[in-house]
């Protein structure tokens, strides 16, 4: 019998902007974030009822803020998916499955030159921590240009990738690599998606296989609406909502 599990986005979902004088510093590569300790005590309890998931847009590298403060705290976390899911750490055949027959530098090389031909200010990061990943860095006001930008480059992309469109950035993931594909792959032979938390489009698929799902009043508005008509519970945004939330995983998970 398989064991139900929680599987949990990071930012915006775990941790967020709004300051907290005793809250836990999480560095970003342009914001800072901050874990409230409510959060950490709440997830400790969690972690006495459950195998804890993380699946998160940051790369492996990117979580080294949040590995040392559970670590401090003493608690364990199951699996880390990374990267969108295109990485889970520890398990590298995942990561080669969804980069088959994909050349990333070939692919950044084309990029780099279409923004150039295009005059778009655009960079692609080269040498970043992602290993699976293309990250562009784009001006603000220039984000829904470089989305259509990239909409209109089947000859560069080839169908071969989704676009994540965050503030300042634009992340070029392998369609292969996604959260709850890659949860499935690599953990659901012996745990089942019992309840997800998350935020951002990217989380959409495992909102919409978790038995239960969660969110906050911040989150994208196809997330709220996915989790109102699966019936998941939504609380309100911040930190305040994500104490909530993880009250309401207690509550599901002292049923079983």
């Amino acid at each position: 019998m398989k064991k139900p599990a929680f599987v949990t986005d990071l930012d915006g979902t775990i941790n967020h902007a709004a300051l907290l004088p005793d809250g836990l510093l999480i560095r970003g590569r342009t914001t800072d974030s901050y874990l409230s300790r409510q959060a950490l005590a709440l997830l400790l309890e969690l972690a006495k009822l459950t195998d804890i998931y993380i699946a998160t847009g940051r790369s492996l590298a990117g979580t080294a803020d949040f590995r040392e403060h559970f670590a401090e705290a003493g608690l364990r976390i199951a699996g880390w998916i990374v990267e969108h899911g295109a990485v889970v750490d520890q398990h590298p055949a995942w990561q080669e499955s969804v980069l088959a027959r994909i050349d990333l530098s070939a692919v950044r090389s084309q990029l780099e030159e279409f923004a150039r031909q295009h005059g778009l200010a655009m960079k692609v990061e080269s040498g970043s921590s992602h290993q699976a990943v293309l990250r562009c860095a784009v001006k603000e006001a220039e984000q829904e240009q470089a989305v259509v930008f990239f909409n209109n480059l089947p000859a560069v992309l080839t169908g071969q990738f989704r676009i994540v469109a965050e503030p300042g950035k634009i992340v070029l993931v392998p369609k292969q690599g996604e959260k709850y594909a890659a949860f499935q792959a690599v953990f659901g032979g012996r745990h089942c998606l019992a309840c997800a938390a998350g935020d951002r489009p990217d989380d959409l698929t495992l909102l919409q296989h978790a038995a239960f799902p969660m969110t906050l009043a911040g989150a994208s508005p196809i997330v709220q609406q996915t989790v109102r008509q699966r019936g998941g519970f939504l609380a309100a945004a911040g930190h305040a909502g994500t104490a909530a939330m993880l009250e309401a995983a207690l509550a599901q998970f002292r049923k079983v």
